[in-house]
């Protein structure tokens, strides 16, 4: 009475009150009688008005003594009453480290752990006696670094309830089922093994005439949603589940252990009553229909490792939270100190000491780990024994097995499953890409940002989703299409891996441990050395690579693309020139072979007779032959127009004529007399760019057309 406007604190004994009172020294601190045993017993009424609070034990019988006391405080004339969330305090006072609090820890146990009146205030969380209840996700407060608990409100226990009728359940199910949810925001725990804990058998009922009943199902979502949350997740857009893994929220494949978790926590709630099939879809589809459990949206500027999340504005590593994550981690910890000289020299031998793409290929790796759609793929050439294949390992022990996906080519444009497989992921191997020979419709749409069929077996079609990753491709030759436009050309990073180790390098290095020892252990500082390039200096490095990948990018292209290969070898870029299209107009000679009339001054009648001798088979059709030519020429930095010639009429395309003998290698770059010399000499064949009029006719025997054209 000498201090009405004191905060009420009730313990549930003595000692326990003595203790609080020495934590809360502007509190007014008491207990009932006889402790725990008959709150009952005790008169509340002068209570009447005031603000309470209730500090239960860390037992059931704790939990049991404090809806009591809110139930019999409140009839006594208390306008508002708060039990503590004794999941605030399971840390350690001095480390913040989370812990156990050992059963029947109380206000004694607290004051003999450490906790000061300062320290206890700022942590202490409190919640709402009318069934308001911790929500299971706290947020990091920057000043000081002190954390903070978000509330939210929770199914109705106590108002509805009498203390006897509080006693029959408790009979009844031998715990009590209003127990406040333990926090466990950073909690790794087996999530089944929470709900055990923490979700109350009979939640899911009520009571009619002083016999439960299920509530019903929208009701029951509502209270299934709030115990879940914090662990399950659903994504609406791509129509999966998420699970919390402690690091970050895993996407599941499958809906098996989402569904499993939520029977889990209808078994536990329906207690002994039991339920239905029906009753337990229900309560799933609700879920997931009102988007009960919605995925967190993932915060930019983070990079997930095993010992937190690291803010790459901020620079600093933080611990990661449901709320403060994403939906992948690097299998790594953050290690501020590390370096990896070893693989930095190992790159540079690769490349030939080439500097600059030694840099481009760092990008790329800064790109993986910040999770950058680049919009393009990195495609690596070369021999056997020359680290291709190690570089991909390197890239897989970076982001982890669990964040890859490896697939071929052909299943990505033949098996609407296969890109089920990248959903979720960081990384995408495509092994053995170069003797593909078919369409990349997929490949473009995976490496453009644009939405793919998420597509499992025996499962209805889910819906679609946008690849996150980048794609790594390795192959021991260039890459066959029947793709003849520029948008694969302007994905392409080519990087060729030309020096081979020899047989004492190899020794030494197994000497050394392998690739684990070797390189692998240095992927902390591979990290460190990443991220010291900002996002600008990633897309300035990725959009204006060096000239060695530059002329592998038109090697590539000429070799998978047959309009790209005739305009680097047949035609000469020149602004003012005019060269009839033409058209197919062809014939056989004596011994029945395919020729072409005007090979020597039609542009396609010469690129039919280029791919002839040149093995080409599906040419390009007439009808598309010079948006493509255009397309090309404009991939490879000169603009063709299409026209009709002022003076002969006739359809042309203005800006390249055809090459004659005596000019010169050099045409659409200033490298192009190396890249050109390059290709003859690797070329079998070493005829000029067209039949003449008056040769033997080239053996096509085992030719065919692309028709119409």
């Amino acid at each position: 009475a000498a201090r009405p406007d004191a905060i009420v604190i009730v313990c549930e004994g003595e000692k326990s009150a003595d203790a609080a009172q020495s934590l809360f020294p502007e509190a007014a601190v008491i207990s009932s009688m006889n402790g725990a045993q008959s709150p009952a017993k005790s008169d509340w009424t002068p209570l009447a008005g005031r603000k309470v609070r209730i500090w239960p034990d860390a037992d059931e019988p704790g939990a049991k003594y404090a809806a009591t006391v809110a139930k019999l405080v409140k009839q006594a004339g208390v306008p508002e009453v708060e039990i503590l969330d004794l999941a605030s305090l399971a840390r350690d006072p001095a480390t913040g480290t989370m812990r156990e609090l050992a059963k029947g820890w109380d206000a004694a146990d607290a004051l003999a752990d450490g906790w000061t009146p300062a320290g206890i205030a700022a942590a202490a969380v409190w919640y709402q006696a009318n069934g308001q209840t911790p929500k299971a996700a706290r947020r990091e407060v920057e000043d000081g670094n002190q954390w903070a608990w978000e509330h939210e409100p929770a199914f109705s226990a106590t108002d509805d309830c009498t203390a006897e009728e509080i006693e029959k359940v408790w009979t009844n199910y031998d715990e009590y089922p209003f127990d406040p949810f333990v926090a466990r925001a950073e909690s790794s725990r087996d999530p089944f093994a929470i709900l055990s804990q923490t979700f109350a058998k009979g939640a899911l009922l009520e009571w009619e005439d002083r016999k439960p009943r299920r509530v019903i199902e929208s009701k029951a979502a509502d209270i299934a949603a709030r115990a879940l949350s914090g662990w399950l997740a659903w994504d609406a857009e791509g129509c999966s589940w998420y699970l919390w893994a402690g690091t970050h929220w895993a996407p599941q494949m499958t809906a098996g252990k989402a569904e499993s978790l939520i029977a889990h926590l209808v078994h536990i709630g329906c207690g002994e009553l039991g339920y239905r099939p029906t009753y337990l879809n229900g309560i799933g589809l609700l879920l997931q229909r009102r988007n009960l459990l919605r995925l967190p949206d993932f915060p930019r500027g983070l990079i997930p490792f095993a010992n937190g999340v690291y803010d790459i504005v901020a620079r600093r590593l933080a611990p990661a939270t449901p709320t403060r994550a994403l939906d992948w981690c690097l299998p790594h910890r953050y290690d501020p100190d590390a370096d990896c000289p070893t693989i930095r020299a190992w790159l540079l031998r690769n490349v030939e000491d080439d500097s600059e793409t030694v840099e481009l290929l760092r990008a790329w790796l800064a790109a993986l780990l910040r999770g950058m759609n680049l919009q393009k793929f990195l495609m690596l050439i070369g021999r056997g024994g020359t680290g291709k294949g190690t570089f991909q390992r390197l890239c897989l022990a970076l982001v982890g097995q669990g964040n890859t996906a490896i697939s071929a080519l052909r299943d990505l444009e033949e098996n609407r499953f296969e890109t089920a497989k990248l959903y979720g992921k960081r990384l995408l191997m495509i092994n053995e890409a170069g003797r593909h020979g078919g369409s990349i419709n997929m490949l473009k749409a995976i490496t453009g940002g644009d939405h793919v069929p998420l597509e499992r077996k025996h499962v209805q079609q889910s819906g679609s989703f946008v690849f996150n990753g980048l794609v790594l491709m390795a192959t021991n030759e260039d890459l066959q299409t029947t793709d003849s436009t520029s948008g694969l050309e302007r994905r392409r990073l080519t990087v060729r891996f030309n020096v081979t180790a020899t047989q004492e390098e190899r020794a030494a290095w197994e000497a050394r441990g392998g690739e684990a020892a070797v390189l692998h252990a240095e992927i902390p500082g591979l990290i460190n050395w990443c991220l010291q390039l900002s996002e600008a200096d990633i897309r300035a490095k990725i959009e204006s690579p060096p000239e060695r990948v530059r002329q592998d990018n038109i090697l590539g292209m000429a070799a998978g693309n047959s309009v790209a290969d005739w305009l680097i070898e047949c035609t000469i870029p020149e602004p003012e020139a005019w060269a009839q299209i033409g058209q197919k107009e062809e014939y056989r000679s004596g011994d029945g072979k395919v020729c072409f009339e005007h090979s020597h001054d039609w542009l396609y009648a010469n690129y039919l007779t280029y791919c002839l001798r040149e093995g080409r088979r599906n040419p390009v059709a007439n009808r598309k032959f010079s948006t493509t030519v255009i397309d090309i020429g404009e991939t490879l930095g000169h603009q063709f127009v299409k026209a009709t010639h002022p003076r002969d009429r006739y359809r042309a395309i203005k800006g390249l004529r055809l090459r004659e003998d005596g000019d010169p290698l050099r045409g659409y770059r200033e490298d192009d007399e190396s890249i050109a010399a390059y290709k003859r000499k690797e070329r079998k064949d070493s005829a000029p760019n067209f039949a003449p009029e008056n040769s033997p006719p080239v053996d096509n025997s085992d030719f065919y057309w692309e028709e119409p054209f």
